[in-house]
């Protein structure tokens, strides 16, 4: 079965992923309703994502060699915590807590074996405390500005990760990556135009530690570390500008729209100005 699950091509991979996340959370929504949609998005994204990683490389990866493919479980891992620190009830102190103990879980896994001791004595520490930073800035967003705005920037950080990962690094690693990004695509879309405050806190710490994850990783893994890397990931915190001035005034559609158009422009900036600095535009044939 994993054979033939192997031997599907990539593009097949990145179009199921964006496909199951949306399944996932419709499933959800219809069994649990909308209290159970806390546990929609991180499920979706996972499962899409350990699925859609399944049709090109069966199951090997679930039995890491590479620090990447650590990954896999780290989402997993993500989509325990992230319904646990959306439960109502629960502190802002709470949810850092929770958000610290995945942080250094997913360090200590994400750190490259070929790492020496004083490296990874550095790294670990770094990775953690930048993925906790990444949560715990971001969660307060869930209760301030459009469910859809937030999601959706968290999409697009995601899918420009993915593009400056094959642009600096690896275009196998990009397409890895890519799938955490279609994943979260698709939970966006799945969780409709008003989702729940809880619905979005608990993919705080999908984005966080998956998103911020691959960016460590991709940054660490080349000969030369890649720090253009360590930004995609923080494009959503563009969205705190929706509460400063006219901004604040808003409704959930302009907050929507404008969110949107603040992350997407922002994305494709750094993008632009990524590839330039890497010369592939001036080293391409006319």
């Amino acid at each position: 079965m994993f054979t033939t699950l192997a031997a599907l091509p990539a593009p097949v991979a990145l179009a199921v992923a964006p496909v199951v996340a949306v399944v996932v959370v419709l499933a959800c929504r219809r069994l649990c309703g909308e209290r159970g949609l806390r546990f929609a998005g991180p499920c979706a994204v996972a499962g899409a994502f350990v699925l859609a990683d399944a049709l090109t490389s069966g199951m090997q990866h679930w039995l890491p060699t590479r620090n990447w493919q650590w990954t896999l479980h780290v989402a997993v891992l993500a989509a325990v915590l992230g319904p646990i620190a959306a439960a109502p009830g629960l502190t802002r102190s709470e949810r850092w807590l929770l958000y610290a103990t995945g942080a250094v879980i997913a360090a200590c896994l994400l750190v490259p074996r070929w790492a020496k001791p004083e490296q990874a004595a550095w790294w670990i520490p770094l990775a953690a405390g930048g993925i906790f930073l990444l949560a715990a800035l971001q969660e307060p967003l869930s209760g301030r500005v459009s469910g859809v705005a937030l999601t959706g920037a968290w999409a697009i950080s995601a899918l420009c990760l993915a593009g400056l990962i094959a642009v600096e690094f690896s275009l196998s690693w990009a397409q890895v990556a890519g799938l955490v990004g279609l994943a979260l695509t698709g939970a966006a879309f799945g969780l409709g135009f008003a989702p729940a405050e809880s619905a979005t806190r608990a993919l705080v710490a999908t984005q966080a530690l998956v998103v911020g994850g691959w960016a460590f990783i991709s940054c660490v893994e080349p000969s030369r570390p890649a720090y253009v890397l360590l930004a995609p990931p923080a494009l959503p915190l563009l969205l705190w500008l929706l509460g400063l001035g006219p901004l604040g005034r808003l409704g959930a559609r302009g907050q929507t729209i404008v969110g949107l158009l603040l992350v997407g422009l922002a994305a494709a900036g750094y993008a632009a100005w990524a590839v330039i600095r890497s010369g592939i535009l001036e080293a391409a044939p006319l």
